[in-house]
């Protein structure tokens, strides 16, 4: 499945869930759908998701990865919270931010930003997360 959303909503949107059991979904400008709250689900599928958007507002985002793999761009233009959890056998990596106190966080907090705060729990796949213009 390949999802794209060109242009922000004017209303936010209380909830989106993404799924991807053994397929394949590639999400473009998520963020212009401007959710509250966005759980992402990856069993053995593969997930490349962008967050960016247009007139952003404070979303948390769960994430939950098996066997699968999730690639997940969020925007440099909101200030960004991430926490995680995974085994041995999992990956997880992000780039672009700082880590401190076991969480990645934004270098320039903004008050006049949105904040996206992102929770990770992997299995056995791979999470990687960058933060781009």
């Amino acid at each position: 499945m390949d999802i794209s959303v060109d242009r922000a909503n004017q209303i936010e949107a209380e909830y989106l869930l993404i799924g991807a059991g053994l397929g394949e979904v590639d999400g473009h400008k998520l963020g212009n759908l401007r959710a509250k709250s966005v759980s992402i689900d990856v069993g053995l599928g593969e997930a490349d998701i962008d967050m960016r958007g247009q007139n952003l507002v404070d979303t948390n985002i769960d994430i939950d990865v098996g066997l699968g793999s999730l690639d997940l761009t969020l925007p440099e233009n909101a200030n960004i919270l991430i926490s995680g959890e995974h085994g041995f056998l999992s990956s997880f990596d992000v780039y672009g931010l700082n880590r401190k106190n076991g969480r990645w966080r934004s270098d320039h907090w903004d008050e006049a930003y949105p904040t996206i705060t992102v929770n990770v729990k992997v299995g056995v796949g791979s999470v990687e997360i960058r933060v781009r213009d």
